[in-house]
């Protein structure tokens, strides 16, 4: 139900939408630039760890938008 890849090299988190009952995804320091377009699939998701990455301010509107009772930290 938690994935934690912080610190990670990801080039492509894209098939992360296919773990439906995913809760927590930390995603800490990855050099994501934006996430799956997708990413609303996760309904059960509780907890999304963005710190760190390079993802602008209109990318985490799309993502509040898309998973409206997910918690997500970043800066």
């Amino acid at each position: 139900r938690e994935i934690n890849l912080t610190d990670g090299i990801i080039s492509n988190i894209d098939n992360i939408v296919y773990l439906e009952n995913l809760e927590e995804l930390i995603l800490f320091g990855c050099h994501i630039e934006k996430l799956p377009l997708e990413i609303g699939k996760l309904r059960k998701l509780k907890y999304l760890g963005l710190s760190g990455n390079n993802i602008d301010k209109n990318e985490i509107m799309r993502i509040k938008k898309a998973i409206p009772n997910c918690e997500i930290i970043y800066n």
